[in-house]
């Protein structure tokens, strides 16, 4: 057949094959999502049979879209190669996206556990996010190539099968009835959902998270207007509501005659276990000649919320508070007080997550201080590192100093210079878009131990200038990390999947001058930094004016659980479970036992915690006021 008589007959109906072909494709990829899970009973299986079919529709639509449009434009202008020519642009460009979205979002699972969500959509959007992903040039240059390929092989086979004897399309009815049926399983699906949420079905709920991109739908509202009586949730909403009324009472001071130098470490994604003689010896030397804390944990499994409850002494949820406001932290505020020289310094970006409109907002932009353009971590740590010691060479003497520095190089890929390879063999830098974790785990672990034996060389060189000048006696440190790392002991690697003890367990480390040392085994958080260094600092009020954490240091708390936040939830862990409760309530409460992971009962759960639940709700509001917040908070 001539290329005349093939550009003469109608090529809609090649659209519509195709984007029906593509709707089969993401059935089969989203299906390998629910391999290993076993349905809990007939109502679970039959949502997830309709999820299934709803999110591939969902995922497809786009296809499905350019098949229509290219047939309504197909029957109102005559047919033309140029006509043809940009269907197939269309329609590869379109089909490519949806496969880098779909490849996306399998990467992040089976790397990290969880789906494309709302904190990957703000890492995209937020200044200095994607960079946060610390991806190779090999990384980006795979997926290059890789969405080069994907669209030139659908356009290329797109021209190839325009080019063959054109079959009949299906009929217009027959297209009617199989949207009438695609429509009725959405809505099939949908009413499943509100049907489960009604009659608090949590394991059906807790399958929605099965796929990518699902949209729950519940009727309370509605069943509530029709006297439909449904089951309680276990919980109310935790959503807060109300100004942010931080501190609640003027802090009061007592400012001691020499107020000391503060030096404030944190690197990223240090694992408990990461502190030992062998992987961090200056720093565990150092350690036994201060306060060490064997269970330290994160306020977070992510940066933002490791590091937000670090300064604030704040449960994560109050992070969109403080962001809405610019509201540095308290303890900025009584560095600024006293006259301290402030300089801050990261190996990342202060715009992502947004530390320079939370925590650093009142430090000045020119004393924040970013080396990220370099793609080796260590060459950015060790740069960091020169340039606080050059910055306390040329201080103002007159001055207490406070220098804070966020480590980088025990973020994946986990970079560092042969000399610091304490743990061998290891793998070459990391592709995230071709690794395999479960194969290559036992070299990804030893890329961290000498990452972290890299950057404990540098802790030292910062403690041991300050020693040989001299400043060393009369200085607070704080050497923690912002969250942890799992390396596939519960069948996940990185961070930000769940709050099982290896992400958000942390060392910390704390010198405080007129304190003598010893090891602290009681459980602490980062909620309880602040608290222990503000005294230090000559501020008199109890903690509870302006934290949720404890001075463990000077008194012994007896604390039976620890709060960590998530993007859109938080983590309550006590000695038997782990609770992960979403803000919005409700029935789907991911409960486990801390020991082994296995299911309990959420309902069982919140029956026997009502209390501790209770309190945690306090606690969320206990910063927070309906009424103007008073200038205290000053």
């Amino acid at each position: 057949m001539s290329t005349t008589d093939s550009a003469s007959q109608p090529f809609a109906p090649l659209v519509w094959r195709a984007a029906w072909l593509g709707f089969a494709i993401v059935l089969g990829v989203l299906a390998s999502f629910a391999r290993g899970w076993t349905p809990a009973g007939w109502l679970e299986a039959a949502f997830v049979a309709l999820a299934w079919l709803d999110q591939g529709l969902m995922v497809a639509l786009p296809l499905l879209a350019v098949a229509a449009l290219t047939d309504l434009l197909e029957r109102r202008r005559s047919r033309s190669k140029a006509f043809a020519r940009a269907a197939i642009v269309a329609f590869a460009a379109v089909a490519t996206l949806v496969a880098a979205t779909l490849f996306a979002d399998l990467r992040i699972h089976a790397l990290y556990g969880f789906h494309i969500n709302g904190f990957v959509l703000n890492l995209i959007s937020t200044p200095g996010g994607i960079a946060s992903l610390e991806a190779s040039s090999a990384t980006w240059w795979t997926v290059g190539v890789g969405l080069a390929t994907t669209f030139v092989a659908i356009a290329a086979g797109l021209a190839l099968w325009r080019r063959r004897p054109a079959r009949p399309s299906f009929r217009r009815v027959a297209a009617r009835n199989v949207v009438v049926a695609l429509v009725a399983i959405v809505l099939s699906d949908k009413l499943l959902y509100g049907y489960a949420d009604l009659t608090g079905h949590g394991e059906t709920l807790r399958a929605s998270g099965l796929f990518p991109f699902y949209q729950p739908l519940t009727y309370r509202s509605i069943a509530k207007r029709l006297g439909v009586k449904a089951v309680p949730p276990p919980i109310t909403s935790l959503e807060q509501h109300g100004a942010l009324n931080y501190p609640r009472a003027p802090i009061e001071m007592a400012p001691p005659p020499a107020p000391p130098n503060v030096l404030w470490l944190a690197v990223e994604s240090l694992r408990a276990d990461a502190l030992s003689p062998t992987t961090m010896p200056r720093l565990w030397a150092f350690a036994a000649d201060n306060l060490r804390f064997t269970r330290h944990f994160s306020g977070g499994n992510r940066t933002r919320m490791g590091m937000f409850t670090m300064f604030y002494s704040l449960h994560g949820p109050y992070w969109s508070h403080v962001l809405d406001a610019q509201r540095g932290p308290v303890v900025i505020d009584v560095l600024r007080r006293l006259g301290y020289d402030i300089d801050v310094y990261t190996s990342a970006k202060f715009s992502y997550p947004e530390f320079d409109r939370t925590i650093f907002v009142d430090v000045p932009a020119e004393r924040r201080h970013e080396y990220s353009e370099d793609e080796v971590f260590w060459h950015r740590d060790a740069h960091n590192v020169d340039a606080i010691v050059a910055s306390l060479e040329k201080r103002d003497t007159a001055k207490p100093f406070m220098r804070f520095l966020f480590f980088e190089s025990t973020h994946a890929p986990y970079q560092f210079p042969d000399a610091d390879a304490i743990a061998r063999p290891y793998g070459d830098v990391l592709n995230y878009a071709l690794m395999n974790p479960e194969r290559d785990i036992a070299l990804i672990r030893n890329r961290y131990v000498n990452a972290a034996h890299f950057v404990d060389s540098q802790i030292a060189r910062l403690i041991d200038w300050l020693d040989g000048a001299g400043l060393l006696e009369n200085t607070i440190v704080v050497v923690t990390g912002d969250h942890g790392e799992e390396l596939l002991e519960h069948g996940h690697w990185g961070h930000g999947s769940a709050f099982v003890d290896e992400q958000v367990q942390v060392p910390l480390v704390m010198r405080i001058p007129g304190l003598a040392p010893r090891v602290i085994d009681t459980q602490t958080s980062h909620l309880d930094i602040v608290p222990m260094l503000l005294p230090a600092l000559g501020v008199t009020n109890p903690p509870g004016d302006y934290a949720l954490g404890l001075d463990v240091v000077r008194s012994t708390p007896n604390r039976s659980r620890i709060i960590a936040s998530e993007w859109s939830g938080f983590a309550y862990i006590d000695r038997d479970v782990v609770a992960t409760i979403p803000l919005s309530g409700g029935f789907d409460a991911d409960v486990r036992s801390r020991a082994d992971g296995t299911p309990v009962p959420a309902l069982a759960f919140f029956r026997s915690h009502t209390s501790d639940i209770a309190q945690v709700m306090g606690e969320l509001n206990a910063f927070l006021t309906k009424e103007r917040p008073s200038s205290a908070a000053n």
